[in-house]
C-alpha cells in the first residue's frame, strides 16, 4: 500500500506512491450507530489520503469470529485489525493508515496502537 502524498499547492504525486494497491478496508459490526460512524470516518479519511481503497461492512457474526476480535466495532485493513471497540475520529483512521503504510514499507507487522 501506498499513501499519495500531494505537496502542499501542487498536484505533483509523490514518485514512490506509482506502485500503489488497492487496500482493503474492513468495518466489523453489527450495523449499530457507532458501526455506521467509523465506516464514514474509514471512507472520509480513506477519500482524503487519496487511498485507493475497497471498503466492506461485514455484519455477518459467523465472518466477524473468523478475525478473533473481542469488541465490536472492528477497523481492519489488508486483514490486519487495526482497532477495536473504539470509533477513532478522521483523523485518527488517517494516523493508524499512515502509520500502517509505514510499517508495512518497512517489513514490520506489529498493529500500531489505536488513536481517536
Amino acid at each position: 500500500m501506498c499513501i499519495l502524498e500531494m505537496r502542499e499547492r501542487s498536484k505533483d504525486v509523490n514518485p514512490r506512491c506509482r506502485k500503489m494497491t488497492r487496500i482493503s478496508i474492513q468495518i466489523l459490526g453489527v450495523g449499530c450507530a457507532k458501526c455506521e460512524t467509523l465506516a464514514q470516518n474509514a471512507e472520509t479519511a480513506a477519500r482524503e489520503l487519496k487511498l485507493d481503497a475497497q471498503l466492506e461492512k461485514i455484519s455477518d457474526m459467523t465472518r466477524i469470529l473468523e478475525f478473533d476480535i473481542l469488541q465490536l466495532p472492528g477497523l481492519v485493513v489488508n486483514g490486519q485489525i487495526l482497532t477495536e471497540g473504539t470509533v477513532p475520529s478522521v483523523g485518527g483512521i488517517k494516523t493508524l493508515l499512515q502509520t500502517f503504510d509505514n510499517r508495512n514499507e518497512m517489513g514490520e507487522t506489529a498493529t500500531p496502537s489505536p488513536a481517536n
